[in-house]
């Protein structure tokens, strides 16, 4: 299972103010806590700069890829930052997103193709979110017809069925969970998730969160974009492994209960 580290991201008090202020040492140090916790990829974020997203963008990329031999996640709605970045990056990137709406695929899948990329689909279109799983297929579908379209390999295709928050809508856990299921049966296609919005406007978020992440794996996810730092959630994603027979003879989460991690 992929872990992409989530915390570089400026909609974060303390992100911003270390992009805003050039602390370089901060965001490395928040690029090595992920890194060492066993995230695969940084993401990294800075969509919230919107008159200097493209230069804070790059500046965030280089020193994160300084500090630590992991290739990043470029988490942007623009294409050109998104690009700004590939052109640097070192190693193959994952680009967060493209959707099934055609002007947002026909903008970002020739970065995909042109760098051999990693996608991230979230399966909702021009009206937002679907509210069913079988709308989030679709939308899934329609996105295989955009990456087929400029001949990506399916395996690099991951789909994020867009977690929506439990708060305003109590049936959203169980459509994103069968949507995991039916994208994978019926388009054998790898899904993604960031997890952390079901617990939007909610106490104790990391218990839902936790609890989530160990469902989701559960119902077949292929990668999570998440705090691997916060120690209920690397507990929950350390056992969920070995509750799904991922983790021969249950080496990674006896190492993590040696080294005192598991809570």
């Amino acid at each position: 299972m992929i872990i992409i580290g989530e915390r570089i991201n400026t909609s974060r008090k303390e992100i911003a103010l270390a992009v805003q202020k050039k602390d370089a040492e901060f965001i490395k140090n928040e690029a090595k806590k992920q890194a060492i916790e066993g995230a695969d990829f940084i993401d990294i974020n800075c969509g919230t700069n919107i008159h200097t997203e493209i230069e804070d963008l790059k500046w965030v990329a280089g020193l994160v890829q300084s500090a630590v031999d992991k290739p990043l996640c470029i988490d942007s709605p623009n294409p050109a930052a998104i690009e700004a970045v590939l052109a640097i990056h070192k190693g193959r990137a994952f680009i967060n997103s493209v959707t099934a709406e055609h002007d947002r695929a026909e903008a970002i899948l020739p970065l995909v193709k042109k760098y051999d990329c990693f996608i991230i689909g979230l399966a909702m279109g021009a009206s937002g979110v679907p509210a069913t799983a079988m709308e989030r297929k679709q939308a899934a579908q329609q996105i295989l017809e955009f990456t087929d379209k400029f001949g990506i390999d399916r395996e690099r295709l991951y789909i994020d069925a867009v977690v929506q928050s439990i708060a305003t809508d109590a049936a959203q856990g169980r459509e994103f969970l069968n949507a995991i299921h039916l994208i994978k049966s019926s388009l054998g296609l790898k899904t993604i998730a960031g997890l952390s919005n079901i617990s939007f406007g909610l106490p104790k978020r990391t218990v839902l969160n936790s609890s989530f992440l160990s469902m989701a794996i559960a119902f077949g996810l292929d990668a999570a974009i998440i705090d691997v730092t916060n120690p209920g959630i690397y507990s929950a994603f350390k056992a969920s492994r070995v509750l799904v027979g991922e983790d021969s003879f249950c080496q990674d989460y006896i190492s993590a209960f040696r080294n005192g991690k598991l809570i």
